[in-house]
């Protein structure tokens, strides 16, 4: 990539920047590029924990859940990204994985999720899979 001088982009931030503001304009095809770059460049957990996001909104589910999986790898306390694995699971073909969300699940609560759009995602996840269980602990976790 290269800046409209046609000199090389070699800075980090620029990518991941880019990629977050991408991630923010829900453009997942834009940021999952950014974050492609940056994670075969830089192997940031951020670059790979993104990547994840935009390959789930994409629908590229087993991918999301390797990338996603790689973060963990990287830092097992980011609550965000048990919680997206939450997603990942309950969205597997052709069965969703309901033990490993539970799992993932209380991992991100125990974790302190935060983040309340991702909580109420979840809830309506755990809805689509016909589980009031989860759907239940998921709306607890919005909630509070």
């Amino acid at each position: 990539m290269s800046n409209l001088i046609g000199s090389p982009i070699d800075d980090e931030l620029v990518f991941l920047r880019a990629g977050a503001l991408y991630i923010e304009l829900e453009m997942y095809e834009d940021a999952r590029v950014m974050f492609l770059m940056c994670a075969e460049d830089y192997k940031k957990a951020f670059a790979y924990f993104n990547l994840g996001i935009a390959d789930y909104n994409l629908g590229l589910i087993d991918e999301a859940e390797k990338m996603l999986g790689h973060v963990n790898y990287m830092d097992p306390t980011h609550a965000e990204t048990w919680g997206y694995m939450t997603l990942v699971n309950l969205k597997k073909k052709p069965e969703p994985r309901i033990n490993a969300a539970y799992q993932s699940m209380n991992e991100a609560i125990k974790l302190g999720l935060k983040n309340p759009q991702l909580s109420q995602h979840i809830f309506f996840e755990w809805v689509n899979v016909r589980s009031m269980k989860g759907a239940k602990e998921a709306l607890t976790m919005t909630v509070l």
